[in-house]
Parts: structure tokens; sequence; C-alpha cells
């Protein structure tokens, strides 16, 4: 996302000259944001790949993970390498002759207002799913089925859609000033404040849910536990932790976020009264690209699901590459039944390729076996009841 002053001078008209390139500064900024690129698209990759892969990861709240992931994706294939070229090319005041540079520029502006907005949306909808997930456990599941989740999606993927279309307004470098800081406050309102707004809300909701429930807990521990309410307490755990993990997600988007939207607002409101400070607005765009590789991080750290999910699939890719070179014969069913860690979403299964077969037991036999028996048990009691 660009509305910062160096970078978007139709949003805030903020005249400034670029200092020389350092060639040292120059590799060390392209290596940094290529290992950046290179993990937010290994991360989230493999956070689809996951997904379509393994059934038990295919919950509603996943819906939401992976538009989160793709909308991460697209930020780290096409938003940073246009960043990184305009920056290290100084193409910050574009020449108006450069037809090239011009559609560059403005189409990375688009692209990166889009997607940034769009993963910003997708996390205060996962908010307001665990908020339904924690506070209305009972009816979840009917509220919140895969359809509305597929709609809630495509409603925010509109929203991100509708505020990028709004930045065409302000293409033209210093041609409607007024019109690019209205835009600039109105874009860190809708795509910053409100979503932090609501998940604060969202997540004080759930907090006060989660002490409610734990003290219940620790009161239903003291005596006997009936089955259904042990279950019931063993779901709450698991909703819990996944909302512990969003949280740590909350956490890393409003450090990576608000500064970059802090800048935008502050250059909006003092116009070019302003300091004009390149390394201050570089690091704000380092940071809120480097979120882009902090969620596939957290999920693989603080859920066993993922975790699990991403080790076997980086097994079966080492192996495939070993295969045709040493003949590797390495097992990939190493995650064989009770050998897991119990899932954050689901109960202590295993993880089943959806394309995997499973082997055919012998229960059909055995079945058989088993009526054949009865019907000759039966038999002689009839034989005997005549006798």
């Amino acid at each position: 996302m660009d509305s910062s002053p160096s970078l978007q001078g139709n949003t805030v008209s903020s005249p400034t000259t670029s200092p020389p390139v350092d060639p040292q500064e120059f590799n060390f900024t392209a290596a940094m944001m290529c290992v950046v690129i290179f993990l937010a698209l290994f991360g989230n990759g493999l956070v689809i790949a996951a997904f379509h892969r393994f059934h038990q990861l295919r919950t509603v709240t996943n819906y939401f993970v992976v538009s989160l992931a793709v909308a991460d994706i697209l930020v780290a294939s096409l938003s940073m390498p246009s960043w990184m070229y305009i920056q290290l090319s100084h193409l910050s005041k574009i020449p108006q002759q450069k037809l090239l540079a011009k559609v560059l520029y403005y189409s990375w502006q688009y692209v990166d207002i889009l997607c940034s907005t769009a993963s910003i949306v997708s996390l205060c909808v996962i908010s307001v799913d665990r908020h339904l997930a924690i506070n209305s456990p009972l009816t979840y599941h009917s509220r919140m089925t895969p359809k509305r989740a597929r709609t809630a999606i495509a409603l925010a993927w509109l929203f991100a859609f509708v505020c990028a279309s709004l930045s065409i307004v302000t293409v033209e470098q210093n041609f409607n000033p007024t019109a690019g800081q209205v835009y600039a406050c109105f874009i860190s309102i809708a795509a910053f404040f409100i979503p932090f707004f609501i998940l604060i809300v969202m997540y004080s909701k759930i907090g006060c849910v989660a002490v409610r429930q734990v003290r219940q807990i620790c009161a239903a521990n003291s005596g006997i536990q009936h089955g259904i309410q042990r279950e019931h307490n063993m779901t709450f755990r698991n909703e819990l932790r996944i909302t512990k993990m969003l949280g740590i997600v909350i956490g890393a988007f409003v450090l990576c976020w608000g500064p970059f939207f802090s800048i935008v607002l502050l250059y909006a409101v003092c116009r070019q009264n302003c300091p004009n400070d390149h390394g201050w607005v570089a690091i704000s765009k380092w940071l809120h690209y480097a979120n882009s590789t902090f969620n596939p991080l957290i999920y693989m750290l603080f859920t066993p699901t993922f975790r699990n999910a991403f080790r076997r699939l980086l097994v079966r890719g080492f192996c495939c590459l070993k295969l045709p070179h040493g003949g590797s014969r390495f097992n990939l069913n190493i995650w064989k039944k009770g050998s897991v860690e119990p899932s954050e979403y689901f109960s202590a299964r295993t993880f089943q390729e959806t394309s995997e077969v499973q082997p055919r037991k012998t229960e059909d036999g055995f079945n058989e076996k088993n009526t054949n028996v009865e019907l000759e048990k039966t038999r002689q009691l009839t034989d005997s009841t005549n006798t």
C-alpha cells in the first residue's frame, strides 16, 4: 500500500530530491528485499498447499487464513518487486515522458493498495469469526457456514478493490493535491484505524468470555466431570489456543502497519510543513511488507496442525528431490496414529491426505465370519427348541 510522501507525490505533495545511491546500500537493500520476498512466497505458499492437501485443515477459519495468504503472496510477487525497482531506480518522482515508468508506478500503486487492504480486512474478518466461535459455540457452525465464509471473503476483496480504485483520482503527479490528501486520510481510517478498532473490540469480548470460561472449568475440575463437559472444556481450550495465536498475528499487524499509516496520516494533515525523511518512510514500508512473512511463521510456531502439515510437505518435497539422485527410501509415513500432537482445531487425529487411498481393513471379512457364526448358533438353537 502506498500513500507515503516520497512514494506517492499525488497523495502528499511534498517535493523531494533523492540523494545518490551508495553501492553498498544498493546491494544490501536489494539482497534484504529478495530475502523478504522469498520468505513471504515460501511461507504463504506452504499455507495454501497445506490447506489444499490436508482435509483436516479445511475449516471455516482457515478459509480466511487462505484469503490472507493469497493477499500476502500477491504483495510479495507483484508489489514488493515493483517497489524495490522503484526505490533502487529512484522512480519516486517519475518523469512524465517515461510512459513505461508511469505504467509501472501506477500499476504498483493500485496492486499495493488492493492486496494490502485485502490482507488487513482478512485479519479483521478472522477476528469476527473467532468471536462467533468463542462467544456462540452452539450456533457457530449454523451461522458461519463455508458458503457464508466465501461470501465474507468476496466482500473483503470487493472492499479492497473499491479502496484501490478510489486512488485513481490522484494518479497524476500534483493533479489534485487536495484530493490526494483526502484519500490519504480515507485509506488510513478505512484500512487501518477502523479494522484496528474492530480487532480491539472483538478480542476484548473474547478475553472476557475466556476469563469466565476458565473460572467455570476450574470449578468443574473440583468435582466429577461428565464426558460432555470434558469434551466442551477441551473444545474451548483448543479454541482459546487458536485465539491466542491470532492475537499474536494482530500484534504483528499493529507493529508492522502502525508506523506506516501514522506517517501517511501525518503527511496528509500537515502537508508540506512536515519534515521529509526518506529513511523513516523506507523503514515503514519495510515493516508493512515484512508483515506478509510473519503470518505463516506464526502459524508454524503456534499451531501444531499447520506445523505438522508444513513438516510433511517439506519431507515429501525433500524426498522427491533425493529420489532421482540417490534413490532415497525415506519413509513418508512418519505421522502414524497417536504420534502427532493434538490438533488445535480437531481431536487428536493424524493427517491423512485427501488424495491418499487408505488400505482396506479386514473388517468386511470379520463381519461376514461373525454373521455366519451367529446364523449357526441360531440354527442350533432352533433345532434344539424343535427337539
